[in-house]
């Protein structure tokens, strides 16, 4: 076996010498030469008339019956045909064979199966790629598994492997497939993964987290488009396709047949988009709203001090998404987003509709025109061939929804008429079968028929200024536009003048609108409303609420503004509806009924952002005032700090400035402005928070606005707190008093859960206060309950748990975190359920459960992305590091710290950059990098004084002693040790075990180089030591580092 297959891998003649030598070196050139002869004998009963053979040299040559398979897997190579030659890859080339005493023949073999092993890898992973480009992934898969089981190191094999199988929706599967690749590289070659596989590991935790596609649900059944679709389909799989805009005239159908298009990339088995698809509408959004509208059809909520813009490319860079933008064109020629997303991203794919081309370099045009229809007359309607047309087949079942016995046999003639009349235009065949409820097919085709021919521009005589909006861009297509004019000037003529003047007045809702609205603003009734629905002029969503075609919409508007008296008293009634809406919700979304609120005002933001406006422009002071508290709180409760504080900017410059002489006006400027200062903190802006609060406390107290005086001093208190400031707890104190005294239930319990909070992180001797804490507790826990408010409860459940953990009670501290989590679910608070998913991972990280740890931690990662939080991130960077550290990859925390350094000192977050450049020093520490460590443990003492939070302090101290000792410093690290001493023992269950390790490890360090007498007495003179003596000393004996 071994001279058959070294002859038929060279393939040459090889000298009979040449063959002795190799196959039998130790034998006599006699005995070898019988040797080679026999061999080549029995070789020559096998394969008969295979072998030319002289006395001096022998050569293998197969006969056209003889397929040698080495020979046609480099044949079929040569011809990139990798899926046939993948069929010929077989195991380890003369597996099994060894001639162990021969050492030039197992060189010769060696070498031959190394070459061989890398052909078949080129095979297998090219047939792999082959078959993901014809969207077979069953057969990549197949092949991929060959190549692992192969060459189990191969790490693109691993990580192709890894995106197959994430985007079939083995989310799990691909997670494992990354853990496998892990070890096998750290057993094999003893490496990590790289940075692309890594990266990729990160996205598909991502796309495993994402919420479903968010697109409308369909209220009709879709009719037609197959060629339309399949079209789509093949360009948003083109990769060089990275911005598809639909275009055509207005109720082309663009807008279904996007979705359409969507729905079919979400629910291929081979998902097209790794993280999914996500639809945004445009419709009545403004320019300065439009990131806005982006995000929340991302789910994403702006939190961040960072521009929204830049909160949201951040998102975005490392999804693979398909993102729907529809009806733009009202926002054109400005398209600097999409032109930064396409600059700034690589795997966002746009799919945009639009009246007209955006005329960006990147976009892709797909013209959208109407459905097929009859061009000639129908002679016979009878003939189902002559009715086979999507228009025809549209119109038809339109008409049957409300017309039952509506038949295409008796009718068919006048549906095909009617579909060339408009041109298959989707909305004008939808509105034309509504009127058959009314008029028969004749009839209504001989009333289409005559207004089309009709040259006169309104209704009334003089220009009808409601078509401006339908022509805009008739150039496009004049005769489908001029039928669509028809179908609407014929379908308003069909309404009573009540349905009219509701129509009318229901152009002013965005978003859609419940019936409880449509009745206060419009004064519509369910008959006229039912009436409406029936002409397909507004549909009935599942949801209940009510919703109109954005171009119907315009054409109701422009009617509505024939009559400006009545359009501004429309608007009016619309602006003080949504200011009583809010205001009547106040108590229910801070007290009552939390949950059931903030669902009820979420599809009404729209509504409640464009009357916003109209009572700020129109300075409605009364109503604003009274309407702030529910609006900032609801911001806040959603966690969109961004949006709440351009609300509070918007209103503070649209209106004018204070005067004494206008008390409500007065009140209105500081309620404001107490908002401000609390978007501000929740921003992470803590020092600009504080000192505004300052500034407008006393004007508080001066109005006498006893509820925003405690949320002001809620407001001061936590920043103090934050920023250091010793006297934090007497703005806690007071404010708790007011409540107590005269502040709704809600506060109560707010303010003394806030209490307990910060005496349980902030005091000095947490046990010396744990009686007050309970009691404090207990009080905002009842009034939480007695509420079921699930604000609050997060709140006292968050609180109990942070009590559990500083005492050293895990299970108590978990429980309730779990209990908090659940809440802030209830009411879907992103940052509070972020924050909640840090501590379960930091009470499972200090119980040693690092596998759960890194779960929630996980969560909490994905939630700061979709908040655009970048300071959560960073400080989630921090924690990943330590959990590194504790599970003693080292190399891998620092790559955390580091990144983590990198984005506070870019967000310019000082406190946590103290405490990145304090883990990194440790770490350097722990792998014995003294020199290295010293600089970034020098950089976290500047500033560092009394008031800085202990456990920093005492970690930075204690790394400067450690850095010391390392110098053969002993004396001065033992001070610095004994300084330390006392912050780490205040707070040393906050300490996570790697944090102690660290801390255990400095001290055993420092007492081996010392006497205990001396050791001692340098002890206790750190130990008197305050933290900025000691930080002023530390930085002496640090020197220039």
């Amino acid at each position: 076996m071994a001279l058959l297959g070294y002859l038929a891998a060279v393939r040459r003649a090889v000298a009979r010498k040449t063959l002795v030598t190799l196959f039998w070196p130790d034998e006599s050139v006699d005995t070898g030469q019988a040797n080679l002869r026999r061999e080549l004998h029995n070789l020559g009963q096998i394969l008969p008339g295979c072998w030319q053979i002289d006395s001096t040299v022998v050569q293998f040559i197969p006969d056209a019956d003889t397929q040698v398979d080495i020979d046609t897997l480099s044949r079929l190579s040569r011809d990139e045909q990798w899926s046939a030659a993948a069929g010929w890859v077989g195991g380890e080339f003369l597996e099994g064979v060894s001639l162990a005493d021969n050492p030039d023949f197992e060189a010769w073999l060696l070498g031959e199966q190394e070459n061989r092993r890398q052909t078949a890898e080129q095979v297998l992973l090219q047939a792999a790629l082959g078959e993901m480009r014809r969207g077979n992934d069953a057969e990549a898969r197949r092949f991929l598994h060959r190549l692992l089981q192969f060459t189990p190191w191969h790490e693109k094999g691993h990580r192709l492997m890894m995106g197959l199988l994430a985007r079939g929706g083995q989310f799990t599967a691909a997670l494992k497939q990354y853990q496998q690749c892990r070890a096998i590289l750290a057993a094999e070659l003893d490496v990590t993964p790289s940075a692309v596989t890594t990266a990729l590991y990160e996205r598909i935790k991502t796309a495993l987290a994402m919420p479903p596609p968010n697109l409308p649900p369909s209220v009709t059944p879709f009719i037609g488009r197959e060629t339309e679709i399949a079209a789509l389909q093949r360009l948003l799989t083109d990769p060089d396709c990275r911005l598809l805009t639909l275009t055509g005239v207005g109720g082309i159908g663009k807008s279904r047949l996007a979705l359409q298009s969507a729905r079919a990339a979400a629910d291929d088995d081979s998902r097209l988009f790794l993280h999914g698809v996500a639809y945004a509408s445009l419709v009545g959004v403004d320019a300065q709203d439009l990131i806005r509208a982006v995000g929340d059809g991302l789910g994403l909520a702006f939190s961040g001090p960072e521009p929204v813009e830049r909160q949201l490319l951040h998102y975005l860079r490392e999804l693979e998404i398909l993102l729907l933008l529809d009806n733009y064109e009202h926002l054109l020629p400005d398209t600097t987003l999409l032109a930064t997303v396409l600059e700034r991203t690589s795997s966002v794919k746009l799919l945009v509709t639009s009246r007209e081309r955006l005329k960006l370099r990147e976009e892709w045009v797909f013209e959208v025109g109407g459905l097929p229809y009859p061009e000639q007359a129908i002679d016979d309607p009878e003939a189902s061939d002559d009715l086979d047309y999507d228009a025809v087949s549209l119109f038809a079942a339109c008409a049957r929804r409300g017309q039952r016995s509506f038949s295409l046999a008796q009718s068919g003639r006048e549906a095909a008429a009617i579909s060339r009349l408009v041109q298959g235009m989707p909305l004008a065949l939808e509105l034309s079968a509504a009127r058959l409820q009314a008029l028969s097919p004749a009839v209504l085709l001989a009333e289409l028929g005559r207004d089309g021919d009709s040259s006169r521009d309104n209704l009334d005589g003089g220009r009808d200024s409601s078509l401006d909006v339908l022509t805009a861009d008739a150039g496009n297509a004049p005769p489908r536009h001029a039928g669509l004019r028809v179908v609407f000037d014929v379908s308003w003529a069909g309404l009573t003048a009540a349905e009219q003047s509701v129509l009318g007045r229901l152009s002013l809702f965005r978003g859609g609108f419940p019936y409880a609205a449509a009745e206060a603003v419009a004064g519509a009734t369910r008959p006229i409303l039912t009436a409406l629905t029936d002409k397909s002029l507004i549909r009935l969503l599942p949801s209940g609420r009510y919703e109109i075609h954005e171009l119907l919409r315009q054409y109701a508007a422009a009617r509505l503004a024939d009559d400006p008296a009545r359009d501004e008293a429309a608007r009016e009634r619309y602006a003080i509806y949504y200011g009583a809406f809010l205001r009547q919700r106040e108590e229910r979304l801070l007290e009552t009924d939390q949950e059931a609120t903030l669902d009820e005002m979420t599809p009404e933001m729209d509504n409640v952002r464009l009357a916003w406006r109209w009572l700020i422009h129109h300075e409605r002071l009364d109503i604003l005032d009274e309407a702030l508290w529910t609006l900032a709180f609801y911001y806040q409760f959603r966690g969109q700090i961004v949006e709440g504080m351009a609300l509070v900017d918007e209103t503070l410059t649209g209106i004018a400035p204070p005067d004494d002489r206008e008390p409500r006006r007065a009140r209105l400027h500081v309620r404001l402005y107490v908002f401000r200062a609390k978007f501000l903190m929740l921003q992470g802006r803590v020092a600009e928070s504080r000192d505004l609060m300052k500034q407008i406390l006393p004007q508080l107290r001066r109005w006498g606005m006893p509820k925003d005086v405690i949320l002001g001093l809620w407001v001061l208190g936590h920043t103090m707190g934050w920023l250091g400031d010793s006297d934090w707890s007497t703005p806690f104190r007071e404010g708790l008093a007011l409540a107590r005294a005269s502040g709704p239930r809600w506060l109560k319990s707010f303010m003394a859960s806030r209490v307990v909070d910060f005496l349980t992180f902030y005091s000095s001797d947490p046990l010396s206060v744990a009686a007050e804490s309970r009691e404090l507790l207990s009080e905002a826990t009842a009034i939480a309950e007695n509420l079921n408010n699930p604000y609050l409860l997060i709140n006292t459940h968050l609180v109990d748990g942070n009590m559990g953990k500083i005492h050293g009670d895990y299970q108590r501290a978990e429980q309730a975190y779990e209990q908090a989590l659940g809440q802030t679910k209830r009411i879907n608070h992103l940052w509070l359920m972020a924050m909640t998913y840090r501590d379960l991972g930091t009470v499972n990280h200090l119980q040693g459960e690092l596998g759960r740890a890194g779960q929630y931690y996980e969560e909490m990662r994905h939630l700061a992305r979709r908040m655009g939080a970048r300071s959560m991130e960073a400080n989630l960077l921090g924690i990943m590091g330590q959990l590194a550290r504790a599970e003693g990859e080292l190399d891998r925390a620092l790559e955390h710290f580091q990144a983590g350094l990198t984005l506070v000192q870019e967000l310019g977050v000082s406190y946590e950059a103290s405490w990145l450049l304090c883990f990194i020093g440790h770490t350097l520490l722990a792998k014995n990098r003294v020199g290295m460590a010293a600089p970034y443990l020098h950089k976290s003492l500047p500033g560092m004084d009394d008031d800085t939070d202990p456990e920093l302090a005492g970690m930075v101290l204690a790394g400067v002693a450690g850095v010391l000792a390392g110098r053969g410093q002993p004396k001065d690290a033992a001070r610095l040790a004994g300084a330390a001493q006392d912050r780490l023992n205040v707070l040393s269950r906050r300490l996570t075990p790697a944090d102690l390790a660290d801390w255990e490890r400095i001290q055993a360090e420092v007492r081996g180089q010392l006497d205990e007498e001396v050791f001692a007495s340098a002890w206790a003179e750190g130990q008197a030591m305050t933290i900025a003596e000691a930080a002023r000393l530390s930085l002496s004996l640090m020197g220039d580092d």
